[in-house]
């Protein structure tokens, strides 16, 4: 087996790790809403294209999920610093109501993208805009169903209300909710596309 493929299926196995413990968290405690976060779907999803070895999928759950992981990040590190949250994004994990199992699973906000970054520059990618139409019917689909199938006093993707300490108003909150995450997608792709290490080399013929 070469190399690159054992660090591929390091990075699949730990990311099993937190899938595994996502699962039992939502049957053991009956958090059935939670099947709909983004990022425990990004998770998955990011699996699968590295099994199949699809640039796409991984990246676009990279666009999905990178500048929205990267707040909660910030606002980690924050509360670590100062002990106080500057956004109250990262407040659960320091949180004594919550259980450890939650705050196991919760670390993969510090994990996922890195990982599929690192998977990204093995696979590799061509520079097409197209990945972003597959990245908006998921946002847009998450969206919708999110809204139809989970209880608003969940606020998973945060489609309720923003899941930050500031927001808009509601009712320009669900076309805000795309527009940002579509946007933060766009940013996150143009960044990407300027590194080598992530693009497929043009074979000459």
């Amino acid at each position: 087996m070469k190399r690159d493929d054992k660090n591929l299926n390091s990075v699949v196995l730990l990311l099993l790790f937190f899938i595994i413990m996502i699962f039992v968290y939502i049957f053991k405690f009956k958090k059935f809403d939670s099947l709909f976060w983004l990022c425990y779907t990004g998770i998955a999803l990011i699996i699968i294209g590295i099994l199949k070895r699809n640039s796409t999928l991984i990246l676009s759950q990279i666009l999905i999920l990178a500048i929205v992981d990267s707040f909660w990040i910030f606002d980690f590190i924050m509360i670590l610093l100062n002990g106080e949250s500057l956004i109250s994004v990262a407040t659960n994990i320091f949180s004594p109501e919550v259980n450890i199992l939650l705050k196991i699973i919760t670390i993969q906000h510090l994990l996922t993208v890195p990982l599929a970054i690192y998977a990204l520059s093995i696979v590799k990618i061509k520079k097409d805009w197209k990945v972003l139409i597959p990245v908006l019917f998921q946002l847009e689909l998450f969206f919708l169903a999110t809204r139809i199938f989970t209880n608003p006093l969940s606020n998973i993707n945060c489609v309720s209300k923003t899941c930050a300490s500031i927001g808009w108003g509601e009712n320009i909150y669900p076309l805000a909710w795309i527009i940002t995450m579509f946007g933060f997608a766009l940013i996150t792709y143009f960044i990407i596309i300027q590194f080598p290490i992530f693009i497929k080399e043009n074979k000459k013929k």
